[in-house]
């Protein structure tokens, strides 16, 4: 064989070694085609490629094309895709991601915007998002998420976080038989919040010692709108009764009756004007709508949460924690990401 000849034949096979190696390299890179982000996993969530072994599917996880996901009894995954697309499956089965990725919901700039900001919150594996302007700077990106939180709080927080939500077996705060105390008499609502609704619950931990509370709310030059005893450590006030003026700021404390001067610092709430009311409504409609189930499910409800602080309705906040942590209690991730909230708006432990 000529040296011309053996040269055509070593450029066949290299040719050939070269189209074989492409087309591997072409297989793989579909076969690793992400397709979400696992925001939240509580309970038995496993993940299976090519029909190798199951492994657990931990928040802050990727799922790829070509993956199968197992969803045991009583378990949960909310996903979401780079385009803001959000799934969350609580049935048990067997789910090929391509099926999962069906199921999405239609997605938006604005989705993918808040969706990014709850991953980084849930996937956050120090204590940097208890900063109020490292979680402000959070915001403006949507970062990606490469592993799972590894900072999971043990069983006596995750009791101590839950009895915040009334999640747990203590009292009904409203009730008068209610027995926490404290040092101090202490408001346990945002040091500062703005108010969309018409009701407004103002909650504190009693004093002990203190049978009657007196809670005090005044305007803005000092005049005091409303004062009244209580043995309770809660009071359910309405913005229309109290004659509360729009775009305008108020201020309370609660202290003992029996010694004015023996009361908590003041706590602050805002009303807001018409425009900001209705561009809220527009953005909550529109999250809604392009969440699961709604806006009723665990990511939904986290996403209205971070729309809700971004804005200052920490209020609102508040209760979209409450309804996710009614979802999922046993997620350490969610209660870890309320923990973080309670921090950053000054609520005290």
């Amino acid at each position: 064989m000529t040296n011309n000849n053996k040269t055509i034949k070593n450029c066949i096979y290299s040719g050939i070694a070269l189209l074989i190696f492409c087309c591997d390299l072409t297989v793989s890179l579909a076969a690793d085609k992400e397709l979400f982000k696992v925001l939240v996993s509580k309970g038995t969530v496993l993940v299976q490629q090519n029909k190798g072994e199951w492994l657990p599917l931990p928040s802050g996880t990727k799922v790829f094309e070509g993956e199968t996901v197992k969803i045991g009894e009583n378990s949960l995954l909310s996903l979401v895709t780079n385009a803001g697309k959000a799934v969350e499956i609580n049935k048990a089965g067997l789910y090929p991601s391509t099926d999962i990725l069906k199921q999405a919901t239609k997605g938006s700039s604005i989705t993918k915007r808040f969706a990014g900001y709850v991953a980084g919150e849930l996937t956050r594996s120090d204590d940097s998002g208890i900063n109020q302007d490292n979680y402000k700077a959070n915001m403006k990106t949507t970062g990606g998420v490469e592993r799972a939180n590894d900072s999971h709080i043990n069983v006596f927080d995750r009791t101590k976080e839950l009895a915040k939500l009334s999640l747990t077996d203590q009292q009904d705060a409203s009730t008068s038989e209610q027995q926490i105390t404290s040092v101090d008499m202490m408001p346990i609502m945002p040091l500062a919040t703005d108010i969309i609704d018409d009701n407004i619950q103002f909650s504190w931990h009693k004093k002990a010692g203190v049978d009657q509370s007196l809670l005090s709310i005044r305007d803005a030059s000092h005049n005091t709108i409303f004062q009244k005893e209580t043995d309770k450590t809660s009071m359910n006030l309405s913005v229309a009764a109290l004659k509360l003026e729009k775009n305008s700021c108020y201020f309370w404390s609660v202290g003992n009756a029996s010694n004015p001067d023996d009361k908590s610092e003041e706590y602050s709430i805002c009303t807001i004007p018409d425009d900001k009311r209705e561009a809220v409504a527009d953005t909550v409609k529109m999250i809604e709508q392009e969440s699961p189930d709604n806006g009723n499910s665990v990511i939904g409800k986290l996403m209205l949460a971070v729309f809700y602080e971004q804005q200052n309705l920490m209020t609102r906040a508040f209760k979209c924690y409450q309804d996710a942590l009614k979802i999922a209690p046993e997620s350490d991730d969610v209660v870890m990401n309320f923990y973080h909230f309670r921090k950053r708006i000054g609520m005290p432990d």
